[in-house]
């Protein structure tokens, strides 16, 4: 079995995080619909209280995590870095090759 990368993974917390959002912002759809037909028959009194700190701030903690970790790269994978390596290791074999084919051209 393969086993998933880091990208995967966010991806993952991604698309989990995002079907949570859609189940939100469905629910808050139907309650503000609900809310507007209540509202058209009665005046408003007073305002609803504001929401507990502590669910506000931990979705704003969560907000700010996600945030952050877009922007900041995530950590070079072993694959890739061994990867880069052979990369580079194969371009200088190359370009060494050329080199003293041009010198090889010029003193010959």
């Amino acid at each position: 079995m393969k086993r998933k990368s880091e990208i995967d993974r966010r991806l993952k917390r991604i698309r989990k995080e995002l079907l949570s959002v859609d189940s939100n912002l469905h629910t808050l759809e139907k309650n503000a619909e609900r809310e507007k037909g209540a509202r058209r028959s009665a005046v408003l009194s007073t305002p609803a209280p504001p929401p507990s700190v502590d669910t506000t701030s931990r979705r704003e903690s969560r907000f700010a995590d996600y945030l952050s970790s877009s922007l900041q790269a995530p950590p070079p994978l072993r694959r890739e870095r061994r990867i880069q390596r052979n990369k580079a290791l194969l371009m200088s074999v190359f370009v060494l090759l050329v080199l003293f084919w041009i010198l090889h051209r010029i003193f010959l």
